[in-house]
């Protein structure tokens, strides 16, 4: 999650906990050597997959 979008998450805080758990997952799959790929909602996921794939 980047921004606040009112849209979703009419309490801040609740997107807080949300960053807050993609924090935690993050540093987990770092820490267990597991490669997260992740891929923002805006982003076309046919075309982000392959050149971050590639970029490994």
């Amino acid at each position: 999650h980047r921004f606040h979008s009112t849209s979703w998450y009419k309490d801040v805080k609740k997107l807080e906990d949300v960053v807050n758990r993609d924090r935690l997952k993050r540093c987990i799959c770092q820490d267990n050597g597991i490669f997260l790929l992740e891929v923002w909602y805006d982003e076309k996921p046919e075309i982000v997959i392959p050149e971050r794939i590639q970029k490994i």
